[in-house]
């Protein structure tokens, strides 16, 4: 069953990947010991067999104490060893400890290495701060949006509608230089603003998802190694693993309309923001997570979270390619013959210099 009520937490996240190092030096040091241990006990019963025939003790019992998340014993039946050993040669019970000292005493290290790598993958996609998100989309945005900064309001001179009905050099002259080609500006930049703001909201979209998938994995690798853990203490001699099987959704898609075909200035014009859309379908989906080793557990983690990187990639990708789209839109509508930049700062229109009837003026009221 999936938890989909997990949220993103930076506390809570490196909270996992400490629980996670820890449940997989726990499990890789009892998996050592229980492989090394059945090893020793299976073959106890030829060298038992033989030292009966010779008239030998017929071997001993050995205990190992696990203490940690789960803490459980476990005996096994340990041979003397034949030919017996020389009395400056350690026993084999002290050669079993020192062994089992050994596993014990490298796992933490093993885990800390692997986990190493698997911080180093978590962290670009934590906290996004990778070329593709804020070089090639969040600051071209910004810089786009600051470009289109000239607020004017949309019926300049409450005279919607009405313009028409004025006459006059000055009445012309406004028209034709500034009220007529702001309008058909304003809609364009109406347009692009819309355009560019759902680009940024799919970007923080596949952030907000991409994290939410690291939570969900990370929560269930902590499900699959503590339910191993558990199991060990029921486990019987030498009996396979039974592996855990945990699900865990990640992101898909985080910009709907892509995925339909549909680009950032179409959907600018109809649904207003990526926001608006994701609703129409899920953006993520369920990822299985298995195994029944700490090996396992780590390769099956790992590969969840390249999996969650690659999508998440691949709709970073998309979006930077719309986004380049709707740049390009707007240097070609704010380009002028001169070169320079295009804005909306009209030259100065002769209503502001004062008017008379002479130059604007109502029909009937001359």
């Amino acid at each position: 069953m999936v938890d989909n009520s997990i949220r993103f937490d930076y506390r809570q996240m490196h909270q996992y990947l400490n629980e996670i190092g820890t449940y997989l030096a726990e499990l890789h040091y009892i998996d050592q010991v229980f492989a090394y241990m059945d090893d020793i006990e299976s073959s106890s019963f030829e060298v038992l067999a033989e030292i009966a025939a010779a008239g030998f003790a017929s071997g001993s019992w050995f205990s190992v104490e696990f203490t940690g998340t789960v803490s459980f014993s476990r005996t096994w039946r340990v041979p003397p060893p034949f030919p017996p050993r020389l009395i400056w040669q350690d026993s084999i019970e002290e050669e079993i400890q020192k062994q089992v000292e050994e596993y014990k005493a490298k796992a933490p290290g093993w885990a800390s290495d692997n986990m190493d790598s698997i911080k180093s993958m978590v962290k670009p996609l934590a906290h996004p701060t990778g070329s593709v998100y804020s070089n090639d989309i969040i600051q071209p945005v910004r810089d786009a949006l600051a470009r289109l900064e000239d607020f004017v309001s949309h019926d300049f001179g409450k005279l919607r509608h009405t313009l028409g009905n004025w006459s006059g050099e000055a009445a012309e002259d406004f028209a034709t230089n500034f009220y007529n080609p702001f309008e058909r500006t304003l809609a364009s930049h109406h347009r692009m603003l819309a355009a560019l703001v759902a680009g940024l909201e799919a970007a923080h979209t596949t952030v907000d998802l991409t994290q939410q998938s690291l939570m969900n994995v990370l929560h269930a690798t902590c499900d699959a190694l503590l339910e191993q853990l558990r199991g060990r203490s029921q486990q019987a001699a030498a009996q396979q693993q039974e592996q855990s099987t945990k699900h865990a959704l990640i992101i898909v898609s985080a910009f709907v309309p892509m995925a339909k075909g549909r680009d950032l200035w179409a959907n600018s014009l109809d649904l207003g923001s990526a926001g608006a859309s994701a609703a129409t379908a899920n953006p993520m989906k369920e990822h299985a997570l298995t195994g029944g080793t700490a090996e396992e557990l780590l390769l099956a983690l790992s590969e969840a979270i390249k999996v969650v990187a690659e999508n998440s990639d691949k709709q970073y990708r998309e979006l930077d390619e719309q986004v380049t789209g709707v740049l390009s839109r707007m240097e070609s509508i704010r380009d002028t013959p001169d070169g320079g930049d295009g804005r909306l700062v009209p030259r100065q229109p002769l209503l502001l210099h004062g008017t008379n009837s002479s130059d604007f003026h109502l029909p009937r009221a001359r």
